[in-house]
């Protein structure tokens, strides 16, 4: 029930445009069944379908052998704290939160969720 449009419209779609703080007002005070979150740009600060956690190399050599490995290292993306705090609060009062994505990187959400304490939603 929150979304981006230019307007608010609530007498006809009941559609809100607002923050963290704001979809936790709605929460509070309309208590609504079900919570949709988009992931990209608005619950994860992940951008045009990236992997939140996606993975980059770096070569490096060991010191008794001269070939090289690969190490993993992850891209540092965040979870909006305040939505984080909105599926909380639904949660207290019996509602359901889903994560909505056009985003491909199914299983890489699905961690990083549960590495940001959001298991419910992975």
């Amino acid at each position: 029930f929150v979304c981006d449009a230019p307007h608010i419209c609530n007498t006809l779609c009941r559609l809100s445009r607002g923050d963290g703080e704001v979809a936790t007002t709605l929460v509070e005070t309309l208590q609504p069944n079900l919570l949709l979150l988009d992931f990209d740009r608005t619950l994860a600060s992940t951008k045009a379908g990236a992997s939140p956690i996606r993975k980059r190399t770096k070569k490096s050599t060991t010191t008794n052998n001269t070939s090289s490995r690969q190490q993993q290292q992850y891209n540092h993306h965040t979870i909006d704290t305040e939505l984080k705090v909105a599926v909380s609060t639904q949660q207290t009062h019996g509602g359901i939160s889903h994560v909505v994505t056009r985003n491909s990187h199914k299983s890489d959400i699905e961690q990083f969720l549960r590495d940001n304490e959001m298991e419910e939603l992975a």
